[in-house]
């Protein structure tokens, strides 16, 4: 093979690397489904739940506008049926909506017709199945345990005991204690078959201590990258062929909620530092020992 073919070998090995990498870039899985069944309101709690604060909260608000907006247009449809309202004058029916919808009820206007006393009814039961709704949801988003356990943004590789290690350090935000934490660290890796069939597999990596009965302050997890390590032989120069991502999952119970909390962290080759080890972030004093959540992220060259 000529330095030509080489060239272009090499370059389409590097497009593809590239491409393998690029749905991760962001330090999380980014895919897209398609041809699913149409199915929009089967999975509407989990979508509502698995959303932000602002689109939750926004859908809420939108949902009580057009609600209030929709039977104001039915108040309008009713003629001269409101008192103290101008028929057909969409304000004054939009604000009567609102009362009657939030069950204010200033004793300004007032249902005049069996139409509207009709309206009122079904929109004022709309309203608390709406508030109860409401209500729920929020909750359950605010009541969601969540685990405040800080990842590293760094791994590092060092000798440790005279054998290449790969360490990673996480540190508990809050003052509570987690009960049988346990920690998992994977790989994710493209492989080939011998019909030159590609593939992505995630490889869990062995960690020498893995779980932990109570976790309080920081943990630093070793994986040994000894000759069953799938990462043996791992060098700054062909990380970016041995690993495409890392995947750190952190897994406990918490002491004060009594709830199981869960987080992940997801690491690229790049967040790979060699020969390197982590800054002490603990002191200890004469009644308390210090974390310093500030160096958590910090760095050593060796």
């Amino acid at each position: 093979m000529g330095r030509t073919e080489e060239h272009e070998a090499s370059r389409e090995e590097d497009a593809l690397r590239d491409a393998a990498r690029r749905p991760y870039r962001d330090r999380q899985i980014n895919f897209e489904v398609q041809n699913a069944p149409l199915r929009p309101l089967s999975d509407t709690y989990h979508r509502l739940m698995s959303g932000s604060w602002f689109q939750l909260l926004g859908l809420c608000f939108s949902a009580y506008l057009v609600a209030i907006a929709g039977f104001a247009v039915l108040f309008m449809l009713g003629g001269d049926c409101v008192d103290n309202a101008r028929p057909g004058y969409f304000p004054d029916m939009f604000w009567f909506s609102v009362q009657t919808f939030s069950t204010i009820g200033y004793g300004g206007m007032a249902p005049s017709t069996i139409y509207a006393h009709v309206l009122v009814t079904l929109e004022s039961f709309v309203g608390l199945f709406g508030v109860a709704m409401g209500t729920a949801l929020i909750y359950s988003r605010f009541a969601r345990p969540s685990a405040r356990v800080i990842f590293t943004e760094s791994l590092v590789v060092r000798e440790r005991n005279g054998v290449p290690s790969l360490q990673m350090r996480i540190a508990n935000e809050r003052r509570n204690q987690v009960i049988d934490a346990q920690v998992n660290l994977s790989v994710l890796v493209e492989i080939s078959s011998d019909e030159g069939e590609r593939m992505r597999r995630m490889i869990p990596l062995r960690l020498e201590r893995e779980r932990a009965i109570l976790f309080t302050m920081t943990w630093t997890l070793f994986h040994t990258i000894d000759e069953e390590s799938p990462l043996y032989g791992l060098t700054p120069e062909n990380i970016e062929d041995k690993a495409i991502l890392f995947l750190a999952t952190f897994g406990g119970t918490d002491d004060a909620l009594m709830q199981p909390v869960f987080t992940r962290r997801f690491f690229l080759p790049e967040d790979v530092a060699f020969e390197h080890r982590f800054a002490d972030v603990i002191t200890y004093g004469e009644e308390h020992i210090h974390l310093d959540l500030g160096k958590i992220n910090d760095i050593e060259s060796l």
